[in-house]
């Protein structure tokens, strides 16, 4: 319990800005990963289906 004491604690205005920022981040991430989810299996479909055309 004497570590606890040491540590510094943020205030509500640190902790907000915080938040928002993992609440973004986690937003840009998971766009990114569905934009490049969604393009990769589009493009793997196009060209499984140009090789089976061939």
């Amino acid at each position: 319990m004497l570590e606890l004491s040491k540590a510094s604690w943020p205030d509500f205005q640190e902790l907000r800005g915080s938040t928002v920022v993992v609440v973004i981040g986690v937003a840009v991430l998971g766009f990114f990963i569905s934009v490049s989810d969604f393009s990769l299996s589009n493009w793997v479909e196009y060209f499984t289906q140009a090789l089976r055309e061939g």
